[in-house]
């Protein structure tokens, strides 16, 4: 995986976390996608076209950083994986 763009989904305390060990293991490109422009300043969904732009642009691997939202975040954590394994 070093070496590779890697884009995390998601910006709250998780995906901090997920970042900051993924730069620990000397990675240097990493985009963050949220949903919630309080966040990262982003606004918009997460789109299927958007993560297939992303795709390709080159090698980049997803990670889904959404840790516990609230009751629905298992069902957003899989829909993301799926979108992801485009």
């Amino acid at each position: 995986m070093k070496g590779k763009k890697v884009v995390v989904l998601g910006a709250g305390g998780h995906a901090r976390v997920v970042v900051e060990a993924l730069k620990g293991m000397g990675h240097r490109e990493i985009l963050r996608l949220d949903d919630n422009p309080g966040i990262l300043g982003i606004a918009g969904p997460i789109t299927l076209e958007m993560l297939r732009r992303l795709a390709s642009t080159g090698t980049v691997w997803f990670i889904v950083g959404i840790g516990s939202v609230n009751a629905g975040g298992c069902a957003l954590r899989d829909k993301l994986y799926l979108m992801a394994m485009i």
